[in-house]
């Protein structure tokens, strides 16, 4: 059954900077749905315009503990981009929830209620915590943060025209580097709170 009054909350983010881990504590939070590049490569190559393929979609789309990241490697997706839209338009449409990646600020910037969020962070916090994650040596980890940076901002320009790291598109923009992951997380569910409130 679809929700009344759904939000939709979406985060872009540089590698390394807490996007996914971020997302996931927020919809806990809040109880909502969340969906992220993994979600949507999973469910893509099956699509098809089936009601039990939507029923088991959204019913996939939830955060999992203990946290793991998500692939860090960007793979050709752009065949598979308007697979991604249609994906995450309909639960966007039907569900409040959380949403990492893809463009979804762009994508989603007609939903009556979104609210765009961009994380970032020095590239020294970035490459440690990279290294953490996936087991990396450093250099390996620098190269991962570097690649990764250029190949978001060109999926985004993509398809959307506009600059990754354009302040303008976000309403909120957090240093994960200088407030830490927990103070972000506690920053960013005070500010969507009292964005519901509007």
């Amino acid at each position: 059954m679809a929700e009344k009054q759904s939000y939709v909350i979406t985060i872009s983010r540089q590698l390394g900077s807490g996007g996914a881990y971020l997302g996931q504590k927020i919809a806990e939070a809040l109880s909502i749905r969340y969906l992220d590049r993994d979600i949507l490569l999973r469910s893509a190559e099956e699509m098809e315009d089936q009601e039990t393929f939507w029923m088991s979609f959204i019913a996939n789309c939830s955060y999992t503990w203990p946290y793991v990241p998500p692939s860090y490697n960007l793979l050709a997706e752009d065949r598979l981009h308007e697979k991604f839209v249609t994906m995450m338009q309909k639960v966007a449409r039907e569900h409040s929830c959380v949403i990492v990646g893809r463009c979804a600020g762009f994508i989603l910037s007609r939903h009556p209620k979104v609210l765009n969020i961009f994380l970032y962070a020095d590239t020294e916090w970035r490459t440690k915590r990279v290294q953490e994650l996936y087991a990396l040596n450093e250099k390996k980890a620098q190269k991962a943060v570097n690649n990764n940076d250029s190949e978001r901002a060109n999926y985004h320009y993509l398809h959307t025209g506009e600059k990754w790291r354009d302040a303008t598109q976000y309403d909120l923009c957090i240093d994960t580097s200088n407030v830490g992951l927990d103070k972000a997380e506690k920053i960013v569910i005070e500010y969507i709170k009292e964005w519901l409130k509007e």
